[in-house]
């Protein structure tokens, strides 16, 4: 469950999880399913690096500024952020 942590950390947020997060996240996951680990952990509010890596991976360029991370960010889970960025019609022209 660890590696899956990790790199979830670093794909859904674009940064590195601290061992403190690694810890609290082994141990509410512990006998439960990598699917459950991607559900709750989505869930979780979003941060910076979850615009900019949304961004990344679905568009393929950064956020415009700061004032769209904000935004995007802004009363937002990481699903929701994802799902969104998803959605944005520069995705459907990809």
């Amino acid at each position: 469950m660890i590696p899956l942590i990790e790199r979830t950390y670093r794909d859904l947020c674009d940064r590195t999880a601290s061992l403190d997060e690694i810890a609290g996240w082994h141990d509410a996951a512990r006998g439960r399913t990598a699917a459950w680990f991607l559900a709750a952990f989505r869930a979780n509010k979003a941060e910076p690096g979850t615009v900019r890596a949304a961004y990344a991976a679905i568009l393929g360029r950064a956020p415009e500024s700061a004032a769209v991370v904000t935004q995007w960010q802004t009363g937002r889970t990481i699903a929701q952020v994802w799902d969104g960025v998803t959605a944005a019609h520069a995705a459907g022209s990809r």
